[in-house]
């Protein structure tokens, strides 16, 4: 009896180890399809042949639906294509699978600042720091956000008062720490709930954004002192804090390392001093 128990014991589990045996053969076989059709998707996007490439991808995709790489390289060709909602999802789905997806969390950040979701990118560009604290390229990002938003709010006030062009140089924004700036815009978003026809409070909460872009572009230099954008988007930064001397240290070191990107800020620079002169030559400014 004890040998017949025996024998069903072994028997049952030969039929599982060569169950297991046969599921592990025909996975691999469908992981090795889902990888060439990967590849091919990835040489036809190199190749410009995008149509191609996303039904490499996709035919890679109902093999493996869990395949990250491929979700992420879906996603930036309909990035590309300008289909911002299917790159979301193919980008979500990418983090879903693997939440340390860092190129996927910069992407996804990326889009979303375009469609002018800027909680939500900066939440993004975050989680890039949080996976890899010197991934090139996102001091940059989230220094773009500041300054959008700085952008964004200095075109208020400058419906309501032409003279905000000229920006003052305001210390009791340019002072705060990080901390303190971010309770310095709640407190001015909030005033300006009240009051919406008050430029000097719109100008402070423009500054205290590019106070807040500012300090990401340095880091993004502290990074890797030959990021081109971040020099030149931190000397745009410094024009319109009021700081034009700075403004031009960011020039000469432009020179060397983009002159197109240098000539750009040079041209921005006597801009903002030829709306200084107008302004003071009508009175507006002192």
């Amino acid at each position: 009896m004890r040998n017949k128990v025996k024998i069903l014991i072994w028997a049952g589990a030969a039929i599982l180890i060569a169950y297991f045996l046969v599921c592990t053969s025909g996975c691999k076989k469908d992981m090795d399809k889902a990888k060439k059709h990967y590849e091919l998707g990835v040489e036809y996007h190199k190749q410009e042949q995008e149509e191609q490439a996303i039904k490499e991808l996709q035919e890679a995709l109902k093999i493996d639906p869990n395949y990250a790489k491929a979700h992420y390289e879906l996603g930036v060709l309909y990035h590309e294509k300008e289909d911002y909602g299917s790159a979301v999802q193919e980008f979500q789905r990418a983090i879903k699978i693997d939440p340390d997806y860092a190129e996927a969390h910069f992407r996804l950040g990326g889009i979303y600042q375009l469609l002018r979701g800027y909680d939500q990118a900066l939440r993004e560009f975050e989680e890039v720091l949080r996976i890899n604290p010197k991934f090139p390229r996102v001091h940059t990002a989230m220094g773009g956000v500041y300054y959008e938003r700085g952008a964004r709010t200095l075109m208020r006030a400058l419906k309501l008062d032409w003279s905000y062009s000229v920006p003052d140089t305001l210390k009791e924004v340019s002072s705060k720490d990080k901390d303190e700036l971010k309770k310095a815009i709640e407190n001015y978003a909030n005033a300006l709930q009240s009051d919406t026809t008050d430029p000097a409070l719109y100008a402070k909460l423009s500054q205290a954004y590019y106070t807040l872009a500012e300090d990401e572009y340095q880091k993004a230099i502290t990074v890797d002192s030959f990021d081109t954008s971040a020099h030149l988007w931190l000397g745009l930064t410094f024009i319109e804090k009021g700081y034009p001397n700075k403004a031009t240290v960011q020039h000469e070191i432009l020179k060397n390392l983009d002159p197109r990107a240098a000539v750009m800020l040079l041209q921005e620079i006597q801009h903002k001093e030829q709306e200084a002169m107008e302004l003071k030559r009508r009175g507006l400014r002192k």
